[in-house]
């Protein structure tokens, strides 16, 4: 169990906070930041740091396990601005402020929340980015066995009928979605019957619930 995080009061973000993000979005390059990383930091980063901090403590009487760190150089719940871009044509950074809070280990590696506040409004999310090798043939025995297989097919089919939006909004404020890359047939290795019937939602799931599922 990890230390539980200060709660701080989180006021919100102030306007200020939010025109920088659309300023960044509109001058999204590197050099334009760093001229202006002091306003990023007291009026984006410090208001973050606190959210997560507050939603950190109250996910921990949730879930004990769940990992809260302040920390702002990309180690702790708060994801860093800029991602590395050494080896990609593409050099803009984040214009949204994303956080992660894995259970039991590292952000990317294990189950865990996330929530990231973006121009349009907030996203929330749950699962895992991906699996190594292991546990990737253990989730797919799992989706062709009898025992799981039909729950995550009925656990996908509330989040989808949950995630319509009322027709009178633009936005589904508060709906789920599945964000998946589709694929065209079942993955190497998965030639079961129950395997291949629920190819179509095994997907790597990059964000939504019931969470994100490599197969």
């Amino acid at each position: 169990m990890t230390p539980r995080a200060p709660a701080p009061d989180f006021t919100g973000f102030s306007a200020e906070g939010l025109q920088f993000m659309r300023d960044l979005a509109a001058n999204n390059t590197r050099e334009w930041f760093e001229a202006r990383k002091p306003a990023y930091i007291d009026t984006v980063q410090t208001p973050a740091v606190a959210l997560v901090a507050a939603l950190g403590a109250r996910l921990q009487d949730l879930v004990p396990d769940v990992t809260v760190d302040t920390r702002t150089n990309g180690s702790g719940n708060l994801m860093r601005l800029h991602r590395d871009t050494r080896f990609s044509a593409d050099k803009a950074g984040k214009t949204h402020v994303p956080m992660m809070f894995p259970v039991g280990g590292k952000k990317m590696d294990s189950p865990g929340f996330g929530l990231q506040i973006t121009l349009d409004g907030v996203d929330c999310m749950a699962g895992v980015f991906g699996f190594d090798k292991g546990a990737l043939a253990r989730y797919r025995d799992a989706v062709a066995g009898d025992e799981h297989g039909p729950a995550l097919v009925k656990a996908v089919d509330a989040v989808r009928k949950a995630g319509q939006p009322p027709p009178s909004t633009a936005r589904a404020s508060s709906a789920f979605r599945l964000a998946t890359i589709p694929t065209t047939r079942a993955p190497n290795g998965c030639a079961t019957a129950g395997c291949t019937r629920r190819s179509t939602d095994c997907r790597r799931t990059s964000r939504g619930l019931p969470g994100s599922s490599t197969c």
